[in-house]
């Protein structure tokens, strides 16, 4: 289950707003921007999708700017306010339902938690549930899975009982929102696929023939130690070495004829992006990479040249990290 908006909601209900922007703020936040929101996603086809995110955006940016300095909302009392109230308002819940025989609590994050629950205790699951309503002022909202894949409380896999599934974190693969990395999303894919539908890794990647989700994005950035950073490309072509300095901004994927991506830095340290593959001290795979600034698109798809093995190791690594877990909780 998790709470509808709950840092804007928690603010709501408790009266809480930046102090140099008076308590009107608080009405305004509610009447312009959450309500606006909620009403639009409890529409029955969920409503407008960019007018639903993009009031989210707006309705967690206030609680997120009144941490910010240099933000006009700045009010560092108000988000510890905000944060303290929400964390202990979940605890109170997640203690209460922890209570429950046969039942156990997978995961609690800071919007939300998940309970495996045992059939018999599914009305006492929602009396406790609407008594922490009534308490706290907050309205949840719930969601029933059939299956779980965990990483972490951050990046799972949920298949619901109607069979939509809801992928969290490194596991998003499509419709990702701009702010987030979309880098090798054919991995995510791929590792979906696998626990979903029981399709095999190598099926999902091989016949898969969108070139942009074997891309990956990397980004110049400052080092504090190391000084400034740059990408350059390092190749060895007809006996001859060749680098080349790339720009600020990087697309590329693995590829079996590419050449070598290196990040280089101010101080002359460097790093290869794609590290190879070792065993000990013995090189057992070296990953080469396309530039892939300036998309090109081959009249075969063959011709790109898409080094599998890559993917396909990341995507069994996800898994066999899975499976590892399993296996310790089975202990």
């Amino acid at each position: 289950m998790s709470k509808k908006a709950l840092y804007p909601s928690i603010a709501i209900v408790n009266g809480l707003y930046p102090q140099h922007l008076g308590p009107e703020f608080k009405d305004i936040y509610k009447k312009e921007i959450v309500d606006v929101r909620l009403a639009e996603k409890a529409k029955k086809d969920k409503g407008n999708k960019a007018i639903v995110e993009g009031f989210k955006e707006a309705a967690n940016a206030t609680y997120g700017k009144s941490n910010d300095i240099y933000s006009w909302l700045y009010d560092p009392q108000y988000t510890m306010a905000t944060t303290i109230n929400g964390q202990l308002m979940l605890t109170m819940l997640a203690e209460d339902l922890m209570e429950l025989p046969k039942s156990n609590l997978i995961q609690i994050n800071t919007d939300g938690l998940t309970m495996r629950l045992h059939k018999d205790s599914v009305t006492k699951y929602y009396q406790i549930c609407d008594k922490w309503m009534q308490i706290t002022k907050l309205q949840l909202e719930y969601a029933e899975y059939s299956k779980m894949i965990i990483s972490d409380v951050n990046n799972y896999i949920g298949v619901y009982t109607n069979g939509k599934t809801k992928t969290k974190g490194k596991y998003e693969f499509k419709d990702i929102p701009l702010h987030k990395n979309k880098s090798h999303s054919i991995i995510p894919l791929a590792v979906h696929n696998y626990w979903v539908n029981n399709i095999p890794v190598e099926k999902t990647i091989k016949e898969h023939t969108n070139i942009f989700d074997f891309c990956a994005g990397v980004k110049s950035k400052r080092s504090d130690k190391k000084g400034a950073s740059h990408y350059e490309l390092h190749w060895i072509e007809q006996g001859n070495y060749y680098q080349k300095k790339l720009s600020k901004t990087v697309r590329y994927y693995v590829s079996k004829e590419g050449k070598t991506l290196i990040k280089k830095y101010e101080d002359n340290t460097f790093a290869q992006v794609e590290a190879p593959v070792m065993k000990g001290n013995k090189l057992v795979k070296e990953w080469k990479v396309t530039y892939f600034n300036k998309a090109i698109y081959p009249t075969n798809f063959k011709e790109y040249g898409i080094d599998y093995t890559y993917y396909i190791s990341k995507a069994k690594e996800w898994i066999n990290d899975i499976q590892q877990i399993g296996q310790i909780k089975l202990l």
